[in-house]
């Protein structure tokens, strides 16, 4: 039961999301807020690792463990954030 409420919400939030893109990108341009969900997602880890308690075992992490974390995030955030706001306006 929790799975289908969870998933329903997930369904709507990421519904709601994409609607509120599509109204932001049609005053402003795709990359403004690309470049902007870029440079704020650190910001937002940080403050996720530091409630979770977390952030000091970020150390333990293996150099290849940051390089391959590193690389996901490029794509992720640079690349895909761009194109799906592009595909969105």
């Amino acid at each position: 039961m929790l799975g289908n409420i969870l998933g329903l919400t997930s369904s709507a939030v990421f519904a709601m999301v994409s609607i509120i893109a599509r109204r932001g990108v049609l005053r402003a341009s795709s990359t403004y807020f690309a470049t902007l969900s870029i440079f704020t997602s650190p910001f937002f880890f940080f403050l996720v690792t530091l409630m979770t308690g977390d952030l000091l075992g970020m150390g333990q992490i293996s150099l290849k463990a940051y390089l391959f974390w590193s690389l996901s995030g490029i794509v992720h955030l640079a690349l895909g954030r761009t194109w799906a706001y592009r595909a969105i306006s």
